[in-house]
């Protein structure tokens, strides 16, 4: 697995391995097919391979990633809770459309849609 994070190393992203992650700019990140407009974060990005080992309920920006470790952000305050639930069901969908077309296995769709190992 890998992370986009800021500047302040808060992860924002949680990609898998398999999908391309290209930071064409400050302002844009392509994540496989799908552009991300990133223009209101002032901040610089960088793509970190994490393994693995995931924090438990990961959300953007409630864990930092840092000397390849996962630090809670005691800052954070949850807003952006349930946009994380609406992006896993359509990332679901998304594997299940791959899978329909053949693009992954039936190991991958297993291992990429079931539980990873938690912190």
């Amino acid at each position: 697995m890998k992370t986009i994070l800021n500047e302040s190393d808060l992860s924002l992203f949680i990609v898998p391995d398999f999908i391309p992650i290209d930071v064409v700019s400050d302002e844009e990140v392509k994540i496989g097919e799908i552009s991300y407009n990133m223009a209101e974060m002032p901040e610089k990005l960088k793509v970190v391979d994490v393994g693995d080992v995931l924090p438990r309920q990961w959300s953007p920006r409630k864990y930092f990633y840092t000397d390849g470790e996962w630090k809670f952000n005691t800052g954070w305050d949850g807003e952006d809770f349930y946009d994380v639930k609406n992006i896993s069901r359509k990332f679901d969908r998304l594997l299940k459309v791959m899978f329909d077309k053949d693009l992954i296995s039936a190991i991958e769709l297993e291992k990429l849609s079931g539980e990873v190992d938690y912190i």
